[in-house]
């Protein structure tokens, strides 16, 4: 199961919790948003439940988690049947 979150803070971001919750950014915006210093949101898509505990040790707060259920997608591709074995 997949999990999709966010944690809000001030200052640095920390950025081992990436590597110790087996996350990363969500979106453009969020990747841009771990080096701003003010206060900010950062969405973040994870492998696994965030350990609130230690984002809070850090000063940083988890809010909004939600699983995600693997999504598959398919396409269906079809060639002209000429072009089937064909070689160059």
């Amino acid at each position: 199961m997949r999990y999709i979150y966010t944690v809000e803070g001030t200052g640095n971001f920390p950025w081992d919790m990436l590597r110790y919750d087996g996350c990363y950014p969500a979106r453009g915006v969020d990747v841009m948003n771990l080096t701003q210093k003010d206060h900010r949101i950062v969405q973040l898509r994870g492998v696994r439940k965030p350990t609130d505990h230690r984002w809070n040790s850090f000063g940083w707060y988890v809010n909004m988690i939600s699983p995600m259920e693997k999504v598959v997608h398919t396409v269906q591709c079809s060639y002209p049947a000429e072009y089937i074995g064909e070689e160059e």
